[in-house]
């Protein structure tokens, strides 16, 4: 099955030249899912990793991103983007669970005291059915683990279709705020997908997620406020309809 999987970068490797290993990042990444699946520890010594290739019952590509680079100082943030989950050839009817875990270290910036951690996903089914889930939780780390769900957490949510040939919807987490380390730290994410394969071949999903570590100038009541304008895919879109609601 691995022979299958493609590593890429996705971010030039020339942003790292000339750091010293201790300040260099790297991304790295585990996908499993409720059968057999099982891509085990994944990683790449820089700001980015693509990913396609069956994983169990899913078919999965996304892509890796983080700003852990010289040159962005303003915000630390992990991004995982064009996701796009299928069901492959070995799944059965039911309801089937794909988790990825993934995660960045040696983040210097930004440089604030404290910091606050905000992150946000969007999520766009085709096909589903009513119950069909994403979860999304994230996790600040002072102590620069090279790990998943280690350290501070956001709170997390669920997002769930109610069913139909599209259904999209976008939701984030109230900011935490951090001790800034005296060292780089790490940022990871847990996203959970329950779908489920009714017979229908374009059943899938789409997605996105973030999380960022911002400077906490602005009182924690601001803070939402200067999320919401972070490129997140459909997040945007989410919002004008939950206003007109």
């Amino acid at each position: 099955m691995l022979k299958r999987i493609l590593l890429g970068l996705a971010i030039a490797a020339g942003l790292s030249l000339g750091l010293p290993d201790s300040a260099r990042a790297s991304i790295y990444l585990r996908i499993t899912d409720d059968t057999t699946g099982d891509t085990g520890l994944l990683s790449n010594p820089g700001n980015g990793l693509v990913f396609t290739g069956p994983v169990g019952a899913f078919d999965v590509a996304f892509t890796l991103a983080s700003s852990n680079s010289p040159g962005t100082p303003a915000l630390g943030e992990l991004d995982i983007t064009n996701v796009r989950i299928t069901f492959g050839a070995l799944a059965t009817t039911g309801n089937h669970t794909l988790t990825i875990k993934y995660g960045s270290d040696n983040f210097l910036n930004p440089v604030g005291d404290p910091l606050a951690y905000v992150d946000s996903a969007s999520a766009t089914w085709t096909s589903s059915i009513n119950g069909d889930k994403m979860s999304f939780q994230s996790f600040f780390d002072a102590n620069n683990t090279t790990g998943f769900g280690v350290g501070s957490p956001t709170a997390g949510f669920t997002l769930t279709s109610t069913g139909g040939p599209v259904f999209s919807i976008g939701q984030n987490d109230p900011a935490i705020l951090v001790p800034r380390p005296l060292a780089q730290y790490s940022l990871s994410s847990i996203m959970t997908i329950v779908l489920n394969n009714h017979g229908v071949p374009s059943t899938g999903l789409s997605s996105s997620g973030n999380a960022t570590t911002m400077n906490a100038v602005p009182e924690p009541a601001s803070l939402a406020m200067m999320f919401s304008a972070l490129p997140m895919v459909g997040f945007a879109a989410w919002r004008r309809r939950r206003a007109k609601a």
